[in-house]
């Protein structure tokens, strides 16, 4: 076993340089792009230098033949006031009136640079990111999966105003309430609802995929994998044996955030609380929304987490979605997005949240962060 670490070793620095290689031919690939951006302003700027020059010389060149013209006209009254020849006094016709009539001058403006503020979070996003950190340890002849999260993610701070990006009219809604919503990817969302379908939706509003359950049952969540599923823990009560969720068969929702707590939604009318615990299962905190502004007892329905381990949860009775730290501490609330019941929530890799509305059917998908 001990011959097989010089070659794990090797594949890593073999793989190591590989991504070095990969990340500088990027680079280049990046910084030949600003390169041919900045040569094309660059050279609108002699375009647009030329063009004004080109309209001052037309304008002064007006100018010339005019003051041409009055100097010859100048020279033919010399010629005038000397002469004795009455016909050619009398045919004279004055060109005062002609000459007081100037070109208009043009007022060239000087052009501006407005350089835009650089986006470090939209520069991240062009350069892409590292895969996450995985190790496997064949430990008894069980498979143990060490998985760390993705490398450092850009801070994204919570933007003033949160704003709707892209409004999705579903199949679903009134009877058929629409549930549940995971991202495929930035652009493709997964949704169900009552009736034993899911269907994929891409950001064009247009549906994808249609899946018909093989139960034939109604689905009550759905998340995307990458592999098949085993169950790992049973996280069911606190140090001191008592349930940590209510016992009612209504539907909790989870979600593991990127620090590897767990986080459930659980709605039931005695409990109503976002109950958090770390990926031992022992309990951190419990969330019961903040009385001083919501209008109606709290309800979280849907649970979400984005990059920053920020936790999204959907008030279903004050049509909100409350943003927490990953300590519980409230940040602030989503109310300005005329939400209509919001249900479930999912975060895509750049932090923008898709809210399913039940009875409108509606996935609304809201820019929340910078």
């Amino acid at each position: 076993m001990a011959s097989n670490i010089p070659v794990q070793k090797a594949d890593l620095n073999e793989n190591s340089q590989k991504l070095t290689t990969a990340i500088e031919k990027h680079g280049e690939y990046l910084h030949r792009e600003i390169d041919t951006a900045l040569e094309k302003l660059k050279s609108n700027v002699d375009e647009i230098e030329s063009k004004q020059v080109a309209i001052l010389n037309k304008h002064g060149n007006e100018i010339k033949r005019i003051i041409s013209e009055i100097a010859l006209t100048i020279a033919d009254l010399n010629k005038l006031l000397n002469s004795n020849d009455v016909h050619l006094v009398t045919a004279y016709k004055s060109r005062i009136h002609e000459f007081r009539r100037w070109p208009p001058k043009p007022t060239v403006s000087l052009t501006r640079f407005t350089p835009q503020k650089i986006n470090k979070e939209q520069i991240y996003q062009q350069i892409g990111s590292l895969s996450a950190l995985s190790i496997k340890t064949d430990e008894h002849g069980y498979l143990i999966d060490y998985s760390g999260a993705e490398s450092s993610p850009p801070d994204r701070q919570l933007i003033d105003i949160p704003r709707i990006i892209t409004d999705i009219n579903t199949e679903y809604g009134n009877s058929n309430e629409l549930c549940c919503v995971s991202c495929l990817n930035d652009e493709e969302v997964w949704t169900c609802g009552d009736d034993n379908t899911m269907r994929l939706y891409n950001l064009k509003r247009e549906l994808v995929k249609s899946i018909f359950t093989k139960s034939r049952e109604r689905p009550t969540d759905i998340t995307v994998t990458q592999s098949g599923s085993t169950e790992k823990q049973n996280i069911q009560f606190n140090k001191k044996g008592k349930p940590l969720y209510s016992p009612q068969s209504h539907t909790k929702y989870i979600c593991e955030n990127k620090n590897l707590d767990i986080c459930v939604a659980d709605s039931y009318t005695r409990s109503r609380a976002v109950v958090v615990v770390n990926r031992a299962g022992k309990f951190r905190f419990s969330y019961t929304g903040s009385p001083f502004f919501t209008k109606k007892p709290f309800e979280p329905v849907g649970i979400t987490t984005d990059s920053q381990s920020r936790i999204l949860t959907s008030d279903y009775s004050n049509n909100s979605i409350h943003i927490l730290d990953k300590d519980g501490q409230f940040l602030r609330y989503i109310d300005n997005c005329h939400l209509d019941d919001p249900n479930g929530l999912c975060v895509d890799t750049r932090d923008n949240l898709f809210v399913a509305e039940s009875v409108t059917g509606k996935i609304k998908q809201i820019k929340y962060g910078i």
